[in-house]
């Protein structure tokens, strides 16, 4: 049996106890920039400039919205340009680990980023439905179409596109093109003619689209409608431990002391249950309900007037009407649901599950 001294046991679960890191700062924003953290929705003027990110925090832009954010971790410098219709957040690994690893969970939209050069203990990447793109030093974009498609463009340095059956670099000269069902190809397109193909792509994937918006409208409604109780069940039975996860929040805000090792045990074992099954649905429902959210856009300019078949809804209108009325309370349950995984993964490393892998959802791609 191995046995853990006591001293070392202090310092595992000194480091794994720090508050999350301040991910970065709101240097720049215009429109409608909303932040969900833990289960509350924070607006401007408090959602202004300086207002600093942290890890799960997630940020949403609204049709005119816009912001720019510079990070501090992995590395200072590092900015990323938020445009209108956006919404993504963090994931990494717990402060003072000896590996940085930040995962750039995005949601919808679109997203631009200059990236200072990494050392070969960071590692930034951005992980959509179908791809992970890992990246070093480098200037990329990446747009996500309403129908979850995505293109990666890069002016500067290199791209890795990882995908779970084949992985791409891609570099100036070239784009990554991936499909829904995450299929990958690439084309030829000049740095300086980036911004008009991004533009070209985004409008052929639109028209493509209006084409079947119905249909798809329709298609997620029912996904929505299957999936997202499997959420509010795993979110019913968690609530049942409130007073545990009462006692971990000014912990994790570090403003109270690290309970007994024995105590980290019997909560972590106590709300297990309850998170392997939200782990497990958390993403699929996120990314159907900003799905949803993108497609709402389509129906707005006038497309999906067609009556739904073997459907609850009558047709797209009925269903948003319904969607719309959950949509706030919707946002608030997701962003409570991320904030009780990262106190899982407090308790988990508290105890000495410390990798340099952060331990919580979305990191591999869910295809």
């Amino acid at each position: 049996m191995r046995i853990i001294s006591s001293l070392f046991m202090f310092v595992v679960l000194s480091a794994a106890l720090a508050a999350e890191p301040v991910t970065g700062t709101i240097t720049f924003l215009e429109g409608s920039v909303e932040i969900i953290r833990n289960d509350r929705i924070i607006t401007q003027p408090e959602a202004g400039i300086g207002f600093t990110i942290r890890m799960f925090d997630t940020i949403e832009t609204g049709s005119g919205g816009y912001a720019e954010i510079e990070l501090n971790t992995p590395t200072q410098g590092t900015l990323i340009k938020v445009k209108p219709g956006t919404a993504f957040y963090f994931e990494g690994t717990p402060e003072k680990s000896s590996f940085t690893r930040t995962v750039i969970q995005m949601l919808r939209g679109i997203l631009e980023f200059k990236v200072e050069k990494l050392t070969q203990r960071e590692t930034l990447s951005v992980q959509t439905d179908t791809a992970l793109m890992a990246v070093r030093g480098t200037e990329f974009h990446v747009d996500m179409a309403q129908d979850r498609s995505v293109l990666v463009t890069v002016s500067e340095g290199r791209v890795e596109v990882k995908t779970k059956s084949k992985s791409r670099d891609v570099v100036p000269g070239t784009a990554a093109l991936i499909d829904k069902d995450a299929g990958v190809s690439t084309a030829g397109v000049s740095v300086d003619n980036i911004a008009s193909y991004r533009e070209q792509w985004l409008k052929n994937r639109l028209d493509a689209l209006r084409i079947n918006a119905s249909f798809s409208i329709r298609q997620h409604a029912a996904l929505w409608d299957k999936q997202f109780p499997k959420l509010e069940a795993a979110m019913k039975e968690l609530n049942r431990h409130e007073q545990i996860f009462k006692r971990w929040e000014p912990i994790i805000a570090s403003t109270a002391d690290k309970p007994a090792l024995s105590q980290v045990i019997k909560d972590k074992q106590a709300i297990s249950h309850g998170l392997l099954a939200l782990r497990s649905i958390l993403p699929t429902v996120e990314r159907i309900f900003y799905t949803l959210a993108a497609l709402e856009d389509v129906y707005r300019n006038g497309y999906a007037n067609e009556n739904f078949k073997r459907s609850r809804y009558a047709d797209a209108k009925d269903f948003y009407r319904s969607f719309k009325s959950q949509e706030a309370r919707v946002r608030m349950l997701l962003g409570r649901a991320r904030y009780l995984v990262q106190i899982f993964r407090a308790m988990d490393n508290s105890i000495g599950g410390m990798n340099n892998a952060p331990d919580i959802i979305g990191t591999i791609p869910r295809l």
